[in-house]
């Protein structure tokens, strides 16, 4: 377990954010600029007056643009409350170089300054919206939606394949948010870390999600990521407390909202989870499982076969044995091995089937000799934003071959 303090993270150029105490993240190296040489010197000396001119210009402009720091309050509510933003705020925003392509998360990892960039400006990287826009304004860069729908009292409005818009009137207002569709789970949580630093973490109750939130001058970045995360239990149901974080959570959704309505919140005490860190499972759940299904059904042996990540189980049954016969034994096995392990695992708070996957093949005499019969598998308990079916005894519903 690694326990770490988090505050609400700066993304402003000026600020990188601290990744020291993740484990496997590593620093932002800092290179030393070589010293300019005499001549170079004497070069940077004869410049013409314009050139010096337009250096201070852009360099009194960036100052201007640094984030303000904003102090810490001592509690908030993180839910958008919607409304329309002043335009005055908001930067115009430029046509980017990948303009409503489908979205790629990998992309926005290995280019986090460009990332950076954008969000300060109120626009996800590679969206030609932003924040702010009219909803004429972003018709007559992209020409009209191919979709539309209602979240929350908002109007959302497609842009490109992956992303929609928020505006608080039917086709009228101004962008209240940017988002990007849900995606397949394929980034993980300490890979957003590892780049932009850790975040500040809250629970939407609403949705049962959990997201992080990362601010970039007068903006937030909130990401929905999905995995073993905990809230505090002592909390009511609209507690946006999160305790417990999985770092192999998969990131699956990205926003862009005004920060005015994400006030700062305190400090968080949040007990991460190692991606690698996997429950130990106990042969003793096993041998209990085992033996109540002998004594059910005419099978002749029970075997475990496999403890990596996938438990890997074989039944081996009688010739006469029909298919309906050999599910009902797998029901039944995997039943017992579910309750069986509930017993040490619920006062600790964990669940067998959040850790690992299993398969359960079914081998038939035929002719003196098993041969495969029945093949049946199931994910974990949480895939990403692939939900798993779970059976109503408590583990993955099965899928057969």
């Amino acid at each position: 377990m690694i326990i770490a303090s988090a505050l609400i993270m700066n993304l402003s150029n000026n600020e990188p954010a601290p990744t020291e105490h993740v484990k496997g993240v590593s620093q932002e190296q800092k290179v030393e600029e070589p010293e300019q040489t005499q001549e170079e010197n004497q070069q940077e000396a004869v410049k013409e007056p314009q050139e010096v001119a337009a250096k201070e210009t852009e360099q009194a402009v960036a100052a201007t643009n640094e984030t303000p720091v904003i102090e810490e309050a001592e509690s908030a509510d993180l839910t958008p409350k919607g409304g329309p933003v002043n335009p005055d705020e908001v930067m115009d925003s430029a046509t980017p170089d990948r303009t409503n392509e489908p979205f790629d998360f990998m992309y926005i990892l290995n280019h986090p300054q460009e990332f950076k960039d954008a969000a300060s400006k109120g626009r996800l990287l590679g969206v030609n919206a932003a924040i702010g826009d009219s909803y004429d304004t972003v018709v007559a860069r992209n020409g009209e939606p191919t979709g539309y729908g209602m979240y929350e009292g908002a109007f959302l409005y497609t842009l490109g394949k992956d992303y929609y818009l928020s505006y608080p009137g039917e086709k009228q207002g101004e962008v209240l948010s940017v988002n990007v569709k849900r995606q397949s789970p394929t980034v993980k949580l300490e890979q957003v870390i590892d780049v932009f630093g850790e975040p500040y973490y809250f629970y939407n109750a609403l949705e049962d999600r959990f997201y992080l939130l990362y601010r970039s001058g007068d903006f937030v970045i909130t990401m929905g990521f999905e995995g073993l995360n905990k809230r505090k239990e002592e909390e009511s149901i609209t507690s946006i407390d999160v305790s417990k974080v999985d770092l192999g959570s998969f990131v699956t959704s990205i926003e862009i909202h005004p920060a005015k309505y994400y006030p700062p919140r305190p400090e968080q005490e949040i007990e991460y989870i190692s991606d690698n860190e996997t429950l130990d499972f106990d042969e003793k759940w096993f041998a209990l499982a085992k033996d109540k299904t002998l004594n059910l059904f005419e099978i002749d042996d029970v075997q475990h076969t496999s403890v990596e990540k996938m438990l890997q189980f074989r039944l081996f049954v009688e010739e006469d044995t029909t298919e309906e016969e050999a599910k009902e034994m797998i029901h039944t096995f995997l039943t017992e091995l579910t309750s069986a392990s509930e017993e040490d695992l619920q006062p600790i708070d964990e669940r067998l089937w959040d850790h690992y996957k299993y398969s359960v093949d079914v081998f038939r005499k035929e002719n003196g000799k098993y041969t495969i019969f029945l093949q049946s598998h199931g994910f974990k308990g949480n895939m990403g934003d692939c939900k798993t079916i779970m059976n109503p005894h408590g583990y993955p519903e099965p899928n057969w071959s």
